[in-house]
């Protein structure tokens, strides 16, 4: 199984597309799972988007709007 660099969905290997190219990378090491993630993505990679493209789903937490993480600087320390 693999998760899509796009989407981020696990899908089975017989249907990848192999796109580690974009990054300089084996080919191998990034896939993704469908000609739809595969377009996508090089439109991010080619714009710079890639990395600030948020493709997954909010948490129930964000969605909330409560905080995600306690730090000092929360308590005015």
């Amino acid at each position: 199984m693999s998760i899509c660099v796009n989407c981020y969905h696990t899908f089975y290997h017989k249907t990848e597309h192999e796109v580690g190219q974009l990054w300089n990378i084996e080919p191998y090491m990034a896939a993704v799972c469908s000609d739809k993630c595969k377009d996508e993505i090089e439109k991010k990679v080619t714009d710079g988007t890639w990395m600030t493209a948020r493709t997954f789903p909010k948490t129930e937490l964000e969605d909330l709007g409560l905080p995600t993480a306690l730090t000092d600087k929360q308590f005015g320390v």
